[in-house]
């Protein structure tokens, strides 16, 4: 074992022990690293550098869940900073030499761990699943009673904005939802070709055809109320008499 991965293995049992007081992040990641040869070592560093791999401390609530002290400690130890300064890389605007300055938080924000924890839909362990999506909402095109199951959750598709994953969106919200029309040519692709991609689907992609808006067009209609939801050019904003509308 060369002098070098001595030391980055010295470091990373180190940070571990003071984050980790029960010690068993530490035991895996020996056993983890126990397990490489020098060239695989090697490898694993690299990729750990560029990124494309990272450090995970594994915590149990009120078992071995790091305290400040013990963050604070462990930062000061390695000379870590617990603030800096974020830089928002694409915000920003060029100058007369094609120079983008980049746009910088005005303080120092507090840096630390994420904790990710999983959503009830995707635990390892479920309770019930299903794959029929045969029962479905005569109004919104949606499924429904034992085939609900299969929907995309609230929580799903905020957890798909807050990662700007909009591919994924655009085909969990769009023709395996309501879209009765791009469904039916998402099918017929998949049949033919074995599989389909978004691309294929936009050239027939029509807000009108999606049932849900259409619903909700009809219900705020009923309501005296007259929207663009389906892409018309209508406004409506309120005034002291009521609601008025300007085309």
């Amino acid at each position: 074992m060369n002098e070098k991965r001595k030391k980055i293995e010295a470091l990373v049992y180190k940070v571990f022990d003071q984050l980790d007081k029960t010690k068993a992040n530490t035991k895996k990641y020996k056993d983890f690293f126990n397990k490489m040869t020098d060239k695989e070592f090697d490898t694993w560093a690299k990729r750990f550098l560029e990124g494309d791999d990272n450090l995970q401390l594994e915590i149990l609530p009120w078992k071995n869940e790091p305290s400040m002290d013990d963050i604070q400690g462990c930062a000061k130890s390695i000379g870590l900073p617990l603030e800096e300064y974020v830089y928002f890389r694409h915000e920003g605007e060029a100058d007369e030499n094609g120079v983008k300055k980049i746009v910088r938080s005005r303080s120092k924000c507090c840096v630390g761990y994420i904790s990710v924890r999983r959503l009830q839909q995707i635990l390892s362990k479920k309770n019930s699943y299903t794959t029929d999506i045969s029962k479905r909402n005569s109004i919104t095109n949606t499924v429904s009673g034992q085939s609900s199951i299969a929907r995309n959750s609230d929580s799903e598709n905020a957890s798909l904005i807050t990662l700007g994953s909009d591919h994924s969106i655009k085909e969990m919200l769009g023709f395996r939802a309501d879209d009765a029309n791009t469904k039916t040519l998402a099918y017929n692709l998949i049949s033919r070709d074995g599989f389909v991609k978004l691309s294929q689907l936009e050239e027939v992609e029509d807000i009108s055809s999606k049932s849900t808006l259409n619903s909700l067009d009809v219900f705020l209609t009923g309501a005296g109320m007259k929207t663009s939801i389906l892409g018309e050019d209508m406004l409506f904003y309120a005034t002291k008499s009521g609601i008025n509308f300007k085309g």
